[in-house]
């Protein structure tokens, strides 16, 4: 167990921070600090979520240091085995003066409530009151959890699992062009020493990080089914469809139907094809990854029962990419595919992901033999519409961009106003006129939609 208190938990946090020697913090550590630590009056509790070295506990702790307060009470198990309980954290703290409570791996601790008060009822009392309240760990799902319970309209949350190109250039000291682009979609996404470089290793991931994460929280479904529930769920994905004969056409598609059998997938990664998972099983496992952040998933605008979804990690997107299509390079095709996926994903976690977000995120197939689409970010009064293409042509016209949204599919967005249009590539911003409105072509991932026109 790590116990920490007042100027001893900083000083702590500092020397854990020079260990690293990482210059810089995660965009969710800026976020926490300025939104959070160093703001009054919120009144709520942070929950942060995210996969397995994904960097949580160190983003706090680089958010922590500039905390205007001494008064910190930190606590961390060392492992799921030690037995800590909650009822020994709230002992603790119960009857003690903190503006900040930081509680990591909070999922390890051992549930016992003979002081008939959970742990978590008392830490949502104490943000309602307006300490600050951090709650992370390895377990997401039950962290995730918390919202639904003793944090109901009491928490926000925070997820470190997706990268972003900005974020992973600024991390990284890269410069912005086509080699960083590359390696951000080919092994991007995982911090630290975590990288998916082959099947083995992502599978070994995968295992320790989501079905281990799963299992914990569902231990009435045994890890076996939870890991083959993901791994046809990853399938889903890329492929659109785990059906031998596909009717729809896979998101990562090279004009052929060139991947390999979902039975031959999952021998490739030791699971079982016998293993029956039924339908109620495989929706709820399906839910908690989109709660959690490990996948995303939205609907058609016009056919609210059709949906995409993406798989937010880059790295194990890439590497099921390459074992699906049998590759041992990605070539350029699927770069474009795995461009549009991170585009999309961020959009979705930096605009949509929060339950408190007015916005929506659909798709529109706009030519569906080749499968081109547009994405639709919108609340009850106005629509923004993006696309997404890996060019870097500078000079690049209209036409040649995925495809802008066309003319007969504007009744489907209702009442809403079109408030803007995007393509997001790799070339310089512009603005190009169309008879009924400008498009943007921006290279900016962080672009903020409402104001963006006016800011050009």
């Amino acid at each position: 167990m790590l116990l920490k208190e007042g100027q001893d938990f900083k000083v702590f946090a500092k020397r854990e921070i020079n260990k690293r020697n990482i210059k810089h913090s995660r965009d969710f550590s800026m976020k926490l600090k300025n939104d959070y630590l160093l703001r009054k009056n919120t009144n709520r509790g942070m929950l942060i979520v995210g996969l397995r070295s994904t960097g949580k506990t160190f983003g706090v702790y680089q958010a922590v240091t500039d905390f205007p307060s001494d008064r910190i009470f930190f606590v961390s198990p060392t492992s799921r085995e030690e037995g800590l309980t909650e009822n020994y954290v709230l002992k603790r703290i119960k009857g003690k003066e903190y503006d900040l409570i930081f509680i990591d791996e909070y999922s390890w601790l051992k549930e016992d409530n003979r002081e008939n008060e959970s742990l978590a009822r008392y830490l949502a009392g104490k943000a309602a009151e307006g300490v600050k309240v951090i709650i992370s760990g390895t377990d997401s799902a039950k962290i995730h959890d918390l919202l639904n319970t003793d944090f109901i309209h009491r928490a926000v949350q925070l997820n470190t699992t997706y990268f972003s190109y900005n974020e992973y250039c600024r991390l990284f000291d890269l410069e912005r062009n086509a080699r960083s682009m590359n390696e951000f979609l080919t092994c991007g996404g995982i911090f630290e020493n975590h990288a998916c470089e082959t099947y083995s290793s992502m599978k070994g991931y995968v295992k320790t990080a989501i079905v281990e994460n799963l299992g914990a929280y569902y231990p009435q479904y045994g890890k076996e089914l939870i890991e083959a529930a993901v791994y046809r769920i990853f399938y889903e994905c890329i492929c659109k469809s785990y059906t031998k004969k596909a009717t729809t056409v896979p998101i990562f598609n090279n004009g052929k139907n060139s991947r390999i059998a979902y039975e031959d997938y999952l021998e490739n990664f030791g699971i079982r094809s016998d293993i029956e998972i039924k339908p109620n099983v495989l929706k709820e496992i399906r839910n908690k990854l989109k709660e959690i952040g490990v996948v995303i998933m939205f609907a058609d605008i016009e056919l609210k029962n059709k949906s995409r979804a993406y798989i937010t990690n880059q790295t194990i997107s890439a590497q099921l990419v390459k074992c699906i299509y049998e590759l041992d390079e990605i070539p350029k095709t699927y770069i474009s595919n795995l461009f549009e996926a991170s585009v999309v994903c961020h959009e979705y976690m930096q605009y949509v992901y929060d339950i408190n977000s007015p916005l929506k995120m659909y798709y529109a197939e706009t030519k569906k033999n080749d499968n081109e689409i547009v994405f639709i970010l919108c609340d009850k009064r106005k629509a923004y519409l993006f696309e997404c293409t890996i060019n870097d042509n500078d000079d690049m016209k209209l036409e040649d961009t995925a495809f802008i949204l066309q003319d007969s599919l504007r009744n489907l967005l209702g009442d809403r106003e079109l408030a803007g249009r995007y393509v997001i590539y790799q070339g310089q911003d512009k603005c190009i006129e169309q008879k009924d409105c400008t498009v943007i072509c921006t290279n900016n991932w962080d672009m903020d939609f409402e104001n963006y026109v006016e800011k050009l």
